[in-house]
Formats: C-alpha cells, sequence, structure tokens
C-alpha cells in the first residue's frame, strides 16, 4: 500500500479527471500528491503558469491541491497541467477541460437550488424559488432529467403555486415507479428549474453527498441491497474468507467531491489486495480481494468538497469457510532466488485441493513448483522465487472453500509492477518500479523485446524511480511488459481494452453434441465477430461446487466451432462456458446448458518394476496413474490389507506398497488394480545374506595421523560369515605391508600399522553382495611452530629457574625430551619436568646446576628443536625462594 510521507520525488495518488461542463458555471480540478521533502505545486493552462486570482483560484488542504474557475468562458477550454516538484524529483498530470454552450448573458442571480428528499406517504415536499417578474417555473426529477408535465401537475396527486413558495405531494404510486427506475439504490431528488435565459447557473458549492454504499458482488456470489444506507446509518454484510468484496459509493456535490476509503477510521491506499477506481457510471469502487480474516470492519467512503464533508459506513464480516481447514496458509516472506513454502491443512485426508496463484491455477512442475500431499498436509514449494512471484497464493478444495496467504520477496525491486495493467485504446499509460538502490543494467522489455525511447515512447527515472510511458496505446501493443535490472525482473501483462462495440458477440447455440463416461464434445454456432475477424475460441471448464474458471485447452484460444473435452485433472460434475476472441479482446461468455459428470481414463504413467531383495530386507513397489484414483494390492492373488504386516502409501497419483523384511516364501507376483486398471511385477526375494555393520555406528569417515595405527570394525549379522576387505576396489594383501586382519565371533576388524599418507583412500568390507565402505584421511605429522633457524642458547645461573620453552602444531602431539642423545624420563624425582599447556611444552628446571648444562633436543615425529642450556656461577642453595625466571 502507498505511503503519503514516504520520502521521495513527488507522485500523483489521484489525478484531476475530465470534464465537460457547461458554459458560466464552476469547475474544480484536483489531485492528490505525496512526496517528501513536500513538493511545490503549480497549475498550467495550454503551458502558460496560472496565478490565483479573479476567476481563478488555487488551494490545498494537505496533500490535496485544487483549482477553480469561476463561472467558465468558452477560452477556458484547453489543457491544465498540475506540476509538483521537490528536490528529489518532479511529476506531473494533464487533463482536458471543455466548455460547452453559448456566451448568453449571464445574470449574477443565484438560481433556485435542488433538493434531495426521502419519500414517505403523503408527505410534501416543499421548495422555494426566488425569482423576478412571472419566470416560469418547472419541476423535474434531478437524476433521470424527466420533467413533470402540465397534465401531471394538475392531477390531484400533485399541488403547485405560483407563490414564491412551491409545492409537490408525490403518491405512493409515484414512489414505486421512481425506485425502480432509479439507477442506484436511493432515495430521489427532485428540483425546480427556472427557465429564464437570464437565470444564471449555481456558483454555489454544493455539499458532497454519498448517494449510496453497498457491496455489489462477493466473488461469484450476490449480496441483494433492499435500501440504500444513508450517511450516518450503516448495513452490514458477509462474505466468505478467500472471496472477494466490492463496495461501490456513487457521490454528488459541487464542486465535484474527492472520495476517500476508509477502514476502522483509517485511509485505505491501494495495494496487493485494495483496488480502487471509478466506474463507467461514475461510482467510486473499492475491491478487497481474497478476504481475510483480519479484513473484517468498518468501510466508510467518505465524500469531501469545498463546502464540507460527508460519509457513508458499511460493516464487512469476513466469515470462516462452510468446511474450515485444520491449519490455515501463513504469509511468507523470501529472498530472491530462494524457495518459499506455503502448507496448510484440509479437514479430511482424502479431500481433493487446487493451487491457484490469484486466479491463476498452478500446475506442478520440476522445476518451479512442487506440490506435495500428506495425510490432510497440503504443501506448495515455490523454487528459485523472482519479482514475479510475488503475489497471493489461495489454496482452494473441491467443496469451494479457500486460505489465503501472500508471498513477500525481497529483493533489488521494491515497488512490482501489478500483475495486469488495463489501458483504454487511445489513452496514455505510465508503468513505474522503485528500485532499493542504485543499479545500471537495466531495461524495459515488451514482448521480449527492448524498448527503447522514440516519440510516443519515453523511458524516464527519478531518482530510484524508473518509469516507461506509452501514449496512445493500441491493440498491437498487448502483450507482457517487463523491467529487468540484473537478475531481477518484474512483469506485468497490458491489456488494451477496446470500444465494446469491436469485441465479438457471444457464441450461439452451445450445446453438448456427445458424451461418454471420460469425455464430452461440445459445440456452438459462429460468435459474430464485430469490427475485427475472429481469432477463435476459448472454452473453460468449472466444478459445480468452486468458482475458478480454467481452460480446456494448451493454447490461447482454438479455431474450430468444437472441441472433445476429456483427460481433465479429476473426475467430477463440470460446467462449460465458451466465448469468441478477436484482435480487439475477448466478448461475452456463454455456458452450455446443464451439468455433466465425466471420470477420468486411468492410464499407467509410471508401471510397477520387478523387485529383487536379499532376505530381511524391506521390499517397495510404487505405480503413478494417470489421475487421482484408489486402488488396492494383491500378493500372489491375495488382498492385501494396510495397518497390519503391509503399509500402503499414496501422494496424489502415485501409490506405494511396502513389504517389511519379505522371507523367500514371499517371492511371488505383486498386482495393483484401480478400476479395470491392472499392473503386475515380481517379487523375488534372495537367501539370507550377511549385513555388516560398522562399529562404531557413523558415517565411515576416519581420520589418523602419520604414524599411528589404522583399526576399522565392523560386526556381521551372523558369526561365521566372511568378509573381504579392498582399498579403492582392490583387494587387499592381508599379512603384508603392515596389514593385519582380525576375527572374533561376530567382529570382523581391518589393522594397518605405522601409516603414511599413502594409506588414504577408501577400505570397502565386502560381505557377498553387502558392502560396507570406510573413507580414511592421513594426517600429516606433527611439527614445530615457529622454528628458530640457528640453535637456541639459554644460560642461567646455578641455583636459579630455567624453562626451555616450544610450540606443535597439534595439541594431543606427543614430545620426547632428550639431554646430550639420552631421552629423559619423566620418574626421575630430581631431574627437569615435562609440561604441556595445550600447544606449548615446557622442559622446566626449579634449581639448577653444573650437571644441566649440556644439550636439549624436543622431538615431535619427524621434527626436532635444540636448545643449549650454560648453567654459570657457584652452586646456589636450592630451596631458597628464587624470583621465577623464563629463557628462550
Amino acid at each position: 500500500m502507498s505511503d503519503t510521507h514516504s520520502v521521495g520525488a513527488p507522485r500523483f495518488l489521484s489525478r484531476p479527471k475530465a470534464y465537460t461542463i457547461a458554459l458560466g458555471k464552476d469547475a474544480t480540478l484536483s489531485c492528490r500528491i505525496a512526496g517528501s521533502p513536500a513538493p511545490s505545486v503549480s497549475w498550467e493552462k495550454d503551458q502558460d503558469q496560472l496565478r490565483s486570482g479573479g476567476r481563478f483560484r488555487i488551494s490545498d488542504d494537505g496533500d490535496t491541491f485544487r483549482l477553480t474557475i469561476c463561472e467558465l468562458r468558452s477560452s477556458d477550454s484547453g489543457t491544465y497541467t498540475c506540476r509538483a516538484w521537490n528536490s528529489l524529483g518532479e511529476a506531473y498530470a494533464a487533463v482536458t477541460l471543455c466548455v460547452s454552450g453559448s456566451d448568453d448573458k449571464v445574470s449574477s442571480k443565484p438560481p433556485p437550488g435542488h433538493s434531495r428528499h426521502g419519500w414517505k406517504t403523503d408527505e410534501t415536499i416543499t421548495s422555494a424559488a426566488q425569482h423576478r417578474g412571472r419566470d416560469e417555473c418547472r419541476w423535474f426529477d434531478y437524476y433521470s432529467g424527466n420533467t413533470f408535465s402540465r397534465d401531471l401537475l394538475s392531477k390531484r396527486r400533485y399541488y403547485t403555486s405560483r407563490s414564491p413558495v412551491r409545492t409537490f405531494s408525490p403518491s405512493p404510486e409515484r414512489i414505486k415507479v421512481r425506485k425502480s427506475q432509479s439507477p442506484i439504490s436511493s432515495p430521489g431528488s427532485h428540483s425546480p428549474s427556472k427557465l429564464s435565459p437570464s437565470v444564471s447557473p449555481s456558483r454555489r458549492a454544493v455539499p458532497a453527498r454519498p448517494v449510496s454504499l453497498s457491496p455489489a458482488r462477493l466473488s461469484h456470489s450476490s449480496v441483494g441491497v433492499t435500501d440504500a444506507p444513508s450517511s450516518t446509518s450503516g448495513k452490514t454484510f458477509s462474505v466468505r474468507e478467500g472471496k472477494h468484496a466490492r463496495f461501490s459509493c456513487y457521490v454528488t456535490g459541487k464542486p465535484r467531491p474527492e472520495v476517500v476509503w476508509k477502514k476502522n477510521g483509517r485511509e485505505v491506499y491501494e495495494g496487493r489486495r485494495y483496488w480502487m477506481y471509478e466506474d463507467a457510471d461514475g461510482n467510486s469502487i473499492l475491491k478487497v480481494l481474497y478476504c481475510k480474516l483480519q479484513d473484517s470492519g468498518l468501510y466508510t467512503c467518505t465524500a469531501r468538497n469545498l463546502a464540507g464533508q460527508t460519509f457513508s459506513p458499511v460493516q464487512l464480516f469476513v466469515n470462516e469457510p462452510l468446511v474450515p481447514f485444520k491449519s490455515k496458509l501463513k504469509d511468507v516472506e523470501v529472498r530472491e532466488m530462494e524457495t518459499a513454502t506455503l502448507a496448510c491443512e484440509v479437514p479430511q485426508p482424502d479431500m481433493a485441493a487446487s493451487w491457484f496463484l490469484e486466479e491463476t491455477r498452478l500446475r506442478e512442475t520440476s522445476d518451479k513448483y512442487e506440490m506435495h500431499e500428506d495425510g490432510s498436509l497440503r504443501q506448495l514449494t515455490i523454487r528459485n522465487v523472482t519479482a514475479d512471484d510475488d503475489a497471493v497464493y489461495v489454496c482452494e478444495t473441491d467443496e469451494g472453500s479457500r486460505t489465503v496467504a501472500e508471498v513477500s520477496v525481497k529483493g533489488i525491486i521494491m515497488k512490482k509492477l501489478p500483475r495486469r495493467t488495463e489501458v483504454h485504446e487511445k489513452e496514455k499509460v505510465t508503468f513505474s518500479v522503485e528500485l532499493a538502490r542504485e543499479a545500471t543494467d537495466i531495461h524495459w522489455l515488451r514482448n521480449g523485446q527492448e524498448v527503447m525511447p522514440r516519440p510516443g515512447v519515453s523511458v524516464t527515472r527519478i531518482c530510484l524511480k524508473h518509469m516507461l510511458t506509452l501514449e496512445g496505446v493500441n491493440l498491437e501493443d498487448a502483450g507482457q511488459v517487463s523491467f529487468m535490472v540484473g537478475g531481477s525482473q518484474t512483469s506485468t501483462q497490458l491489456v488494451v481494452i477496446a470500444p465494446k462495440e469491436f469485441l465479438p458477440g457471444p457464441p450461439q447455440g452451445p450445446e453438448v453434441r456427445s458424451q461418454s463416461e471420460h469425455s464430452i464434445t461440445l459445440g456452438w454456432q459462429a460468435a459474430p465477430h464485430g469490427k475485427y475477424p475472429l481469432i477463435g475460441y476459448v472454452v473453460e471448464y468449472c466444478r459445480t461446487a468452486s468458482t475458478a474458471w480454467i481452460c480446456c485447452h494448451d493454447k490461447d484460444t482454438i479455431p474450430m466451432n468444437e472441441i472433445v473435452v476429456g483427460d481433465l485433472k479429476e473426475e467430477g460434475e463440470f460446467c462449460f462456458r465458451v466465448a469468441a476472441v478477436n484482435k480487439a479482446g475477448r466478448g461475452p461468455s456463454v455456458e452450455v446448458p446443464g451439468s455433466h459428470y465425466i471420470t477420468r481414463k486411468l492410464v499407467l504413467k509410471i508401471p510397477l518394476h520387478d523387485v529383487e531383495v536379499n532376505c530381511g530386507v524391506d521390499a517397495t513397489f510404487s505405480v503413478t496413474l494417470s489421475a487421482n484414483a484408489s486402488g488396492s494390492w494383491l500378493l500372489k492373488g491375495e488382498r492385501l490389507q494396510d495397518g497390519g504386516r503391509f503399509t500402503f502409501a499414496r501422494n496424489k497419483n502415485t501409490h506405494s506398497l511396502v513389504i517389511p523384511r519379505p522371507q523367500p516364501c514371499d517371492s511371488g507376483m505383486v498386482t495393483f488394480v484401480s478400476g479395470n486398471l491392472r499392473d503386475t511385477a515380481q517379487l523375488t526375494v534372495k537367501e539370507h545374506v550377511t549385513e555388516l555393520v560398522r562399529e562404531p555406528t557413523g558415517d565411515g569417515s576416519v581420520r589418523v595421523r602419520v604414524g599411528d595405527d589404522l583399526v576399522l570394525t565392523c560386526r556381521t549379522s551372523r558369526p561365521g560369515g566372511n568378509v573381504v576387505w579392498r582399498k579403492d576396489g582392490r583387494a587387499m594383501e592381508i599379512g603384508k605391508d603392515n596389514v593385519h586382519m582380525e576375527a572374533s565371533a561376530d567382529i570382523r576388524r581391518l589393522l594397518v600399522k605405522n601409516v603414511d599418507l599413502s594409506h588414504a583412500g577408501r577400505y570397502t568390507c565386502c560381505a557377498g553382495d553387502f558392502c560396507l565402505n570406510f573413507d580414511v584421511d592421513i594426517l600429516a605429522g606433527a611439527k614445530f611452530m615457529k622454528k628458530p633457524m640457528m640453535e637456541r642458547m639459554v644460560s642461567v645461573q646455578a641455583g636459579k629457574y630455567a624453562e626451555l620453552c616450544c610450540d606443535v602444531s597439534h595439541a594431543d602431539s606427543t614430545v620426547h625430551w632428550l639431554h646430550d642423545g639420552a631421552e629423559l624420563k619423566t620418574s626421575s624425582p630430581r631431574g627437569p619436568k615435562m609440561e604441556a599447556d595445550g600447544l606449548t611444552r615446557r622442559l622446566v628446571f626449579s634449581c639448577t646446576g653444573a650437571h644441566d648444562s649440556g644439550c636439549y633436543s624436543c622431538k615431535v615425529d619427524e621434527d626436532e628443536v635444540t636448545f643449549t642450556l650454560k648453567v654459570t656461577g657457584m652452586p646456589a642453595i636450592c630451596g631458597y625462594m628464587f624470583h621465577s625466571l623464563k629463557t628462550y
């Protein structure tokens, strides 16, 4: 949804509307503009800037900007432009104003007003017309424009007077006629009008009046409206979750009122599920798409102009589906090229469900959509998510219950293109995309071809906002418009709406020409093609309990007047409709009479395969059908029961059978039966073989350091089983190269002593056809870290503390200390002490003596570091407290 306070260049939230207005009246052009910093706004006529003063009045109210032109003249016709700018960019909106009528003399006297009144039986409506002389006054119906004739007014139902106060009283019969003729559900309004040419049209502001506010259709179901609500009391309507709600409000007033929609007192902005527009009859429309429970609330149509404001409310309740879901879909936020998963639980495990991307039914594909069923769980996985996947997703059961979720895709594209853009022929359309950061590799595409600026086509950029403008679009411009930045893309389907008279008419006489158990043949007569020749026809089907129409053919249209519909996704009772298509678009659809039950013709998509297993190893059979159908399993001609020894499973059209730990006596034919369809496969169970298990259990990865012993152990399923050890696929020679094998009961062990780097590789223990793998990695030997280039010299006074210190590469490395070539023993009470702290190894002398002098070596694997300790001076008395001294 839009945010009127967001930082950015100016943008129009609503644009001024075109007018054709009579001479001498007042005209007000208004628009709403957002932007931060607050934009500066100016008005122009035919590129000449207008100033406030005289007949021109420029005003603003928050984010609403108005230009009022009083007492219109013929010269006021032209193009008016509202231009807005700030430090971040500029935007403009243009509109054409046409002034009709002649330059007759206009008086400054105010005309009689008009009144709006709710009729009651035998009620008198009174209106006063201030005038001079013998001006003639007539009564007319404000909405229909019909004038009350003298004969009608002379009858007893109506009374008029030549006095300045005119009275008028309708009969109950007239009330009924007025209500039935009114194009909107509202009380009638009548106005007296003076016919004198010197009377001026009204220059006074008339307060805005919402004439009616009513939800018209709620997604394939109608809601009746008996009486229009007043501006102070609202009605209550209900809609099922996942359906659409449509609100319509007809507003009158002068100057033309501005309409704002609110929910629970807060303004509603256009977004993924909220559409706001004005239809051809001037009704302000708010559509709430794919309603959720949180959409319940008080919706208000607020109208305001210079004279004031009014409103009309409606309370909307969003109810649970008739058959509610166990768990509903939840909104998901995901980054581009990641995977999004939507999941819900249907009421019953065997209940079929379909997935929709808004109104488009999704089909499972290997690279994009994956649909999974597990009991009552229904799951949709969307792979490699792009900006075009940012949408509303619906899971719908055959009973018509819906659950809705929104997938938000986060990436460089912040404001994406709408999924569909409709524009009338010869109009201008602007596509706008906003990025999260600066980018250079940017392209606009139309039907796969890059769009370059040329007359009628402009590509502009304001800060992070990129726009493509097409002027005077025609039917050839229809197609896909895409915006690409790097590897990200957002697309919209541009639909150019031609005048209704250009569209083809509905096909004539649709009928069922023949029907079998698995298919139906539909036919019809050619449709009137309109201005352009027919391209073809579109045939759609819909389950009687559903609301989604699905195309019966793979191509966009079919050229023939007949089609055979079969191989449907599932069996059931269906309705069909057909529509004609020409260059201008698709004409109205006409339904084929009645509903028709069609079953799917089952065929094998993936048949059963023979299975050969060892004794005690589970055997699994699976078969995939062309349709969703039930089936049964037989083993050697006997029907199997689920839940006992055997396990059945079903995932959409795939059935599977698991036979746990079969014995040789289970060998035989396995048969799957579904209706008239049968498929068989052979089960062969081989005699018992030796099985192997790793000891200890794990993934078989083993690490050994150079010089250590390698030990690989496995356990056999029976004590007498023979095994063969292999390295990298070749049998190992036991007893050579320090390789030994040990066997004890059911334990089999391979021992390789004093390993080096050549012993790395894959070791395999084989017992018949059963094998276990061990991946052995030999680690290089330990060494000293920060080893000096020269021998270390340490000099210390006799009787003082000293230590020799070095660091090894591995904390678990064992070192050996030597004094003048002889290895030191830790058991000597009077000798130096050996310490290990992490990677550090120390030889500590608590009280040195002359006998401690000499050459010391520290060895680890093949590496060595050498120290020379020199003890000088007279011997000191050991046990006296000396200061600690570390020497290196």
